[in-house]
């Protein structure tokens, strides 16, 4: 997946890049309070998004 910039709006910390610059199908945050987990959540969400809204759909899924 490609990271687009989110830099104006999300500074991501050292363990917040690590998480990010992960190749992992399936991540797992183990971190104590209020270190980020759901903003870092939110902004691989939206990544994933974007980088799927550029794919063509397959015309199995275009409504006829």
């Amino acid at each position: 997946m490609t990271m687009i910039d989110f830099s104006r709006v999300h500074r991501p910390h050292e363990k917040q890049l690590e998480m990010h610059r992960s190749t992992s199908r399936n991540k797992v945050m183990e971190w104590a309070r209020r270190l980020g987990k759901s903003r870092s959540a939110l902004f691989e969400l939206v990544d994933a998004w974007m980088t799927a809204m550029k794919e063509p759909a397959p015309p199995s899924l275009t409504p006829p």
